[in-house]
């Protein structure tokens, strides 16, 4: 009878322990994204209440990089494994983090590629005995406290690529997904160009952090994807000095022009967002200078009242480089009706035109104008965003002012008086 009673009393207890478990973590849940510096490549690993995920496994040459941030976590079995799709600098490292981990279930794309890289790959996922297929859109799987949904799954990619080589159909067979946890999200796009990406619902790519596809090539990652997704941060995986140029100027531009923060593999070594009820702070290896509050020139103690906001531009320099925000950023057009505007004065599109019709306005009058920028001298992204609180009636208002990414990083809050 003792022993009944002390069984059923070790139930008891350990039923309420587990309870206790799961309340504590469906009431705190977090995760953490790492974008390992795998070079020209992709490589990503997801944790989350001792579950771990692994996206992608950058070139064959960089498998340490992948094998040693797996080994240090403590990682004992990796729940899912994504193969974007089969491009060399994607699949590198899966060989053998597939061979030295257990794993329960592996995502890859359908349109395989066949060569050495791949078929060790595929032998490594037979090996292991994991569940492996490629996945269909609207498909879930539970990591921890982050839930993986399939937003595209490149079965189509064929039909919808404009150019039918066998890399550009292998890039927009990549697999797209979606990992959200305590109410932010982290969108995973491989190497899909704009022909797939444009064509996402807006409902489902919409997220706080984007894995920016193909590296920031210019073929990916377009204005129109970029405005469907408001991205807040957005991660680049690329390798220094590399052959395509990547990431492309206009695409760093067009992230910074929406207030999107960016890092970059090349420039800051790993970057690790950690998710949970909070938010989401960003930590890199490299550090970028970082903004402090005796940067922030030229905003007033006092403002004179109006009756509409008060928006004053901030003067930010870095070791005597002045660092510009959208809002004050110099540019040039030559009249209402053109469609452009230029950051060089003597721009070849704008030969022939003689600098009396040369306007000078701020790239905010011309977006308000709907100019966009001219392709062939708009290279330079913006460095800081500014945004405001109580600024248009009487008393304290504040500004805040976030480093994008580009040259700086954090955020300095100021405050000023209207009356």
């Amino acid at each position: 009878m003792k022993k009944k009673l002390l069984a059923l009393f070790i139930t008891v207890v350990a039923t309420m322990a587990m309870a206790i478990t799961i309340s504590a973590s469906s009431d705190n849940p977090s995760m953490k994204i790492t974008f390992l510096n795998v070079k020209h490549g992709d490589a990503a690993v997801i944790e989350s209440k001792g579950h771990f995920m692994v996206i992608d496994g950058g070139k064959y040459e960089y498998v340490d990089t992948i094998m040693n941030y797996l080994k240090k976590s403590g990682t004992k079995k990796i729940d899912l494994v994504i193969s974007s799709h089969w491009d060399g600098d994607h699949v590198g490292g899966l060989n053998q983090v597939i061979r030295n981990y257990p794993v329960d279930t592996t995502w890859y794309s359908s349109y395989f590629v066949d060569n050495g890289l791949t078929q060790n790959v595929m032998k490594a996922i037979k090996g292991n005995g994991c569940k492996a297929y490629t996945p269909k859109v609207g498909e879930k799987y539970q990591v921890g406290d982050a839930t993986v949904e399939v937003i595209a799954d490149g079965r189509n990619a064929k039909n919808v690529s404009t150019l039918k080589s066998k890399e550009v159909i292998s890039n927009n067979s990549s697999l797209v997904v979606k990992v959200t946890c305590a109410g932010k999200s982290a969108l995973f796009t491989g190497d899909a160009r704009s022909e797939v990406e444009d064509k996402l619902p807006k409902a489902k790519v919409n997220c706080d952090i984007l894995k920016a596809a193909h590296h920031g090539n210019f073929y990916s990652t377009s204005a129109t994807f970029l405005k469907k997704v408001r991205p807040e941060y957005v991660a680049i995986s690329v390798g220094p000095n590399n052959k395509e140029g990547a990431p492309n100027f206009h695409i760093v531009y067009n992230i910074t022009e929406l207030g999107g923060i960016i890092s970059r593999t090349d420039k800051q070594g790993n970057l690790t967002y950690n998710v949970d009820k909070n938010g989401i702070k960003l930590t890199t290896q490299k550090q970028l200078p970082k903004l402090k509050s005796s940067m922030i020139k030229e905003i007033k103690k006092t403002y004179k009242y109006k009756g509409k906001k008060i928006t004053p531009i901030p003067t930010i320099k870095i070791k005597g480089k002045k660092l510009y925000c959208l809002g004050n950023k110099k540019c040039y057009t030559t009249s209402t009706k053109t469609s452009c505007y230029h950051f060089n004065k003597n721009c070849k599109s704008l030969k022939g035109v003689k600098n009396k019709y040369k306007l000078k306005y701020t790239v905010a009058k011309c977006k308000a104008m709907k100019k966009r920028e001219c392709g062939w001298c708009v290279k330079t992204p913006f460095d800081y965003k500014v945004t405001y609180k109580n600024n248009k009636k009487r008393g304290t208002a504040t500004i805040i002012v976030t480093g994008l990414g580009t040259t700086c990083y954090g955020t300095v809050t100021k405050t000023f008086l209207i009356k």
